[in-house]
Order: structure tokens, then sequence, then C-alpha cells
């Protein structure tokens, strides 16, 4: 039976944990999309009862007041789905960073040159440097915690969007009653 050594059993420790958050960030986007859908159907319902506000000649503080609060929560789920969906980079200059050249993070790797020509030579060089486990442990190592971060934001603003989202759709319900009380 092949035996792995600790430091191959390490580096696919840290290879799972940048595949996992990887994982953790394309989820979120696909989540975001619900939440993005969700708002756009109740846009649609709203805009039929503004409509039918406007075709009644009915406009009464607590419709147009539910309105007016329920666009607020939508526009505040549309601003926070966008910052969840918005490419991040990493805070300061790579090369600032101990004088390293993320080979995982794209945000370094377009710092590594100004052309792609640039870029790829630099790339080369860095990757072919690398000549043991901890040197391959700390381009893992950085990056899981550069994406961990934006993983960190982007988990702050879906919940937030969430939330807007609910709170968007709570109100909308309650003005779908309001509107059927006054259509009596």
């Amino acid at each position: 039976m092949l035996q792995l050594s600790i430091e191959d059993l390490k580096l696919d420790f840290v290879r799972s944990v940048y595949e996992a958050i990887t994982k953790q960030i394309q989820q979120l986007d696909l989540k975001i999309s619900v939440v993005l859908s969700w708002n756009g159907a109740m846009a649609v319902i709203l805009a039929k009862q503004v409509t039918d506000m406007i075709a009644g000649r009915s406009f009464h503080l607590l419709p147009v007041a539910l309105m007016l609060a329920i666009f607020t929560a939508m526009a505040f789920a549309a601003s926070y789905s966008y910052r969840v969906l918005k490419p991040r980079q990493a805070t300061g200059n790579s090369q600032s960073r101990d004088g390293f050249a993320g080979l995982l993070y794209s945000d370094d790797i377009l710092k590594l040159g100004a052309s792609a020509r640039e870029r790829i030579a630099r790339y080369n060089e860095e990757l072919l440097a690398i000549s043991t486990h901890d040197e391959l442990y700390r381009q893992f190592t950085k990056s899981i915690v550069l994406i961990s971060e934006v993983l960190n934001q982007k988990n702050r603003y879906f919940s937030r969007a969430l939330m807007a989202s609910v709170v968007a759709f709570t109100l909308l319900l309650g003005l779908m009653a309001v509107m059927g009380v006054f259509d009596q």
C-alpha cells in the first residue's frame, strides 16, 4: 500500500481547503441569482399594484407608503446583490505582501506585469522557482487567506440581500392585503 508523506498530506489539505472556499464562493454567486429572480418576480407584482392604484385613482397614504418601503427594500437587495457579484480585488500591492507573487489568486497574477507577455514570463519564473513543499504551502495559504476575505464579504452581502428581499416580500404581502381592502 502506498503511504503518503506528511508533506504530501499537508499539500493535499491546503489544496482541498482552497478548492472548498472557491466552491463556496461559486455557490454564493448561484444563490444570489435566486434572490435576484425573486426580486424580479416581486417587481412585477409591485408594478401591477402600482398600475392598479393609478388606474383606480385610489391614492391612500398606507398603500403609497408600503410601495415606497417595498421599493426601498428592493433597492437595498439589489445593491447588496451587486456587491456579491462584483469581482473582488485584494487590497494593497501583492508585491508589498512580503514579496509574495501569488500564483493562484487572479488579482496577484495580474500584478505580475503590465502586459500579458510580462505576466506569462514572470508567472513561469515564479512557478519554476518553487522547489519545496513549503513554497507550495506558502502559495496556497496566502491565497486561502485572500479568498477567505472575499468569501466573508460575499457572505455578509448575501445575508443582507436576502434579509432586504424578505422585508420587501413581507411588505408586498401587506400591500396586496391593503389594496384588496381598498378595492372593496
